[in-house]
C-alpha cells in the first residue's frame, strides 16, 4: 500500500467514528478539567465569588444586603448551585469545568459547519489545552460562563446566516443578552456581530439585510434584557449603580492616563510584562498569526468566515482597555474566533499544490507556536493541576472558634469569610482597589460600618505570602507597588487609629507564609477577664 493510500484509508476511518473520536477527546478533558479540582487554592476573586454566593444562599440579595460589582446572573449561578448541592467549592467548580468543555465543543460544532471537520476537531483541541482557559475552568469565575453564552450565540447567529432562519437570529441575540448578564466583556462579541451586519448592508449594499439580520438580532437582544430588570426588579437600582460606577470610574479613563494605559497593554499582548508559574500565557501569538488571514477573510467568498474578522479586530479597542494587568484574561473572549480562524491558517499553509517555500513557513510557524505557547501551555496546565490549598482552612477554623455565627468578621480575603461562614459589612463584602480608587469605600465609610455592625474580629494581613495576594486594604509596605489601598490612601491613618482605639492585637496566623494580624474588639475581652 502506497503512503498517499494509508493516509486516505486514515482519514476514511476517522471519518467513519467522527463522533466517537470527539467524544473520546472530551471525555480525555473531562478528566484533564475535574482532577483535583477541590484541592486548588482559592485565590482571591474566587474567594470573593464563592463568599457572595454563600450570603445569597442564606436569604440575602446582592447590592441590597451587600455590596458587589459583579454581574447578576454570575452571582444568581452561584447562589443556585448553593441552594440545592450546598456551599461546597467542588460543586461550583465542576460546572465552571463543564460549561467550559461545553464551549469547546460548540468551537468545534462552528469550526465543523464554516470551514471542515478536521478544523472544528483541532480547534476543540486547542482551545481546551490553552492555560488560560484551563486556569478559568478550574476556578469559579465569570468569564467561562460569558463566553459560553457568546460562543453559543455565535454559533446560533451562523447557523441562523447559512440557513436564513430570521428565528435562531433573534436566539443568538439572546444568548448575548444573557452573556453580557455574566461579564460586561462579551460586549467584544456583540461589537463584532454588529459591525458585521452593518458592513455586509452597506458596503455589500444588501439593505435587506437590516430588517432580516438586524432587527431579530436586536429584538432577541432587548426582549431578554428587558426581562432581565424585571426579573432583578427588587435590586435593579442599587445594580446599576453598583455595577456601573464600578465600570465607568476606573482612574486610567483619565485621559492623562491613556498613553500609559496604552503602553502596559501593548508590552502586556506581547509578553513583555511579568510570567506566571514561570511561564508566559502564550495566546496573544495565535492572534498575531491569525490576523493577517483574518483581513483576508474581508475579500472571502464565504461570508461568514468575516465575522471572525471583526472578533480579532477588537483587539485594537482592547490595547484601549483601562484596567491594568487584565488584557491577556480579555483576549480570553477573542479565543473561539481565533482559534478557528489559526487552525484554518495552518491547513491552508499545507494546502496540496503549495509552493515548498510556504510549506516550509507552515511548518516553521507550527514549530514556534508548539514551542512558545503548546509546550508551555501544557507545562502550566501541569502546574496548576497539581495546586494545593494553601492553609486557608486551617484559618477559617481559627477564626471559628474565636467567633460565634452571629459575629461579623472584617477581612478583604472572601475565602477566609466563606470557609468560616462568618458574615461581614456591606462595603467589605465587595472590598476592591477600584473601591478604593473610586471613594466607595473610605475610612469614615468603614468606621460608620463598624459602629453600625457587630464587628467582632479584624484580619490584617500585615507580610509575606506571593505578591497577587497581598491585601488590598489592609496594604503594607510589603504590598505590591501596583495596589492602592486604603490605609496607604490620603484618610487611610484614620482607620488606624479608630482601629487601634478600638481593638486589640490579641493574636497572629501564619497561612502558608502569609502572617496575619488578628484584632479583637476590646468590649468582646472584657467578661473574659
Amino acid at each position: 500500500m502506497s503512503r498517499m493510500g494509508f493516509f486516505n484509508n486514515l482519514l476514511l476511518v476517522i471519518r467513519k467514528h467522527d463522533r466517537g473520536i470527539v467524544i473520546f477527546i472530551l471525555f480525555v478533558f473531562c478528566f484533564l478539567y475535574f482532577y483535583n479540582i477541590n484541592g486548588w487554592l482559592i485565590n482571591d476573586d474566587e474567594g470573593g465569588y464563592l463568599y457572595h454566593a454563600w450570603r445569597m444562599s442564606e436569604g440575602e440579595l446582592p447590592y441590597r444586603d451587600f455590596y458587589s460589582t459583579k454581574e447578576p446572573l454570575f452571582l444568581y449561578t452561584g447562589y443556585l448551585v448553593f441552594k440545592f448541592l450546598g456551599p461546597d467549592v467542588s460543586w461550583i467548580r465542576f460546572f465552571t469545568a463543564i460549561i467550559t468543555i461545553f464551549t469547546g465543543f460548540l468551537i468545534f460544532l462552528i469550526g465543523r459547519r464554516v470551514y471542515s471537520y478536521k478544523v472544528g476537531l483541532w480547534s476543540l483541541f486547542i482551545y481546551l489545552i490553552l492555560p488560560v482557559v484551563y486556569f478559568q475552568a478550574r476556578y469559579y469565575r465569570p468569564d467561562a460562563y460569558a463566553v459560553f453564552f457568546s460562543t453559543l450565540g455565535l454559533f446560533l447567529f451562523i447557523k441562523a446566516w447559512q440557513s436564513k432562519k430570521r428565528l435562531f437570529f433573534a436566539y443568538s441575540g439572546s444568548f448575548y443578552a444573557v452573556s453580557l448578564g455574566y461579564k460586561l466583556s462579551t460586549t467584544i462579541g456583540i461589537v463584532a456581530l454588529l459591525v458585521f451586519i452593518l458592513y455586509q448592508a452597506v458596503v455589500e449594499k444588501r439593505l435587506r439585510i437590516i430588517s432580516n439580520v438586524l432587527f431579530p438580532f436586536l429584538g432577541g437582544f432587548f426582549a431578554v434584557i428587558i426581562i432581565l430588570i424585571f426579573s432583578l426588579s427588587k435590586t435593579a437600582p442599587l445594580l446599576l449603580t453598583c455595577i456601573f460606577k464600578h465600570q465607568l470610574s476606573q482612574p486610567p479613563l483619565a485621559f492623562n492616563n491613556l498613553m500609559l494605559t496604552l503602553t502596559n497593554n501593548i508590552e502586556e499582548f506581547f509578553m513583555i510584562g511579568p510570567k506566571q508559574h514561570g511561564m508566559r500565557d502564550g495566546h496573544p501569538w495565535l492572534i498575531i498569526f491569525s490576523l493577517p488571514l483574518a483581513i483576508r477573510y474581508l475579500f472571502s467568498k464565504n461570508e461568514i468566515k468575516r465575522v471572525f474578522t471583526f472578533y480579532i479586530f477588537n483587539i485594537y479597542f482592547i490595547l484601549l482597555a483601562p484596567y491594568f494587568n487584565q488584557i491577556l484574561r480579555y483576549l480570553l473572549y477573542l479565543l473561539p474566533a481565533v482559534v478557528l480562524v489559526f487552525v484554518d491558517l495552518s491547513f491552508s499553509l499545507f494546502r496540496y499544490g503549495r509552493n515548498i517555500l510556504v510549506k516550509l513557513c507552515g511548518v516553521l510557524m507550527l514549530i514556534f507556536i508548539l514551542i512558545k505557547v503548546i509546550i508551555p501551555g501544557l507545562i502550566k496546565d501541569g502546574v496548576l493541576l497539581c495546586a494545593k490549598e494553601d492553609g486557608t482552612m486551617a484559618f477559617a477554623e481559627y477564626v471559628k472558634r474565636h467567633t460565634t455565627e452571629d459575629d461579623y468578621v472584617v477581612a478583604d480575603y472572601g475565602d477566609i469569610l466563606f470557609h468560616a461562614r462568618r458574615k461581614t459589612t456591606y462595603l467589605m463584602a465587595g472590598m476592591s482597589q477600584s473601591a478604593v480608587d473610586n471613594s466607595v469605600i473610605t475610612s469614615d465609610k468603614l468606621i460608620n460600618e463598624f459602629e453600625s455592625y457587630p464587628v467582632k474580629m479584624v484580619l490584617i494581613h500585615r507580610e509575606g505570602g506571593i505578591p497577587e495576594k497581598q491585601g488590598f486594604f489592609f496594604g503594607t509596605p510589603y504590598a505590591p507597588h501596583h495596589f492602592s489601598t486604603l490605609i496607604n490612601s490620603k484618610d487611610g491613618s484614620k482607620f488606624i487609629n479608630y482601629l487601634r482605639e478600638h481593638y486589640l492585637l490579641t493574636d497572629t496566623f501564619n497561612r502558608n507564609g502569609e502572617i496575619f494580624d488578628i484584632y479583637y474588639k476590646k468590649e468582646a475581652l472584657n467578661p473574659l477577664k
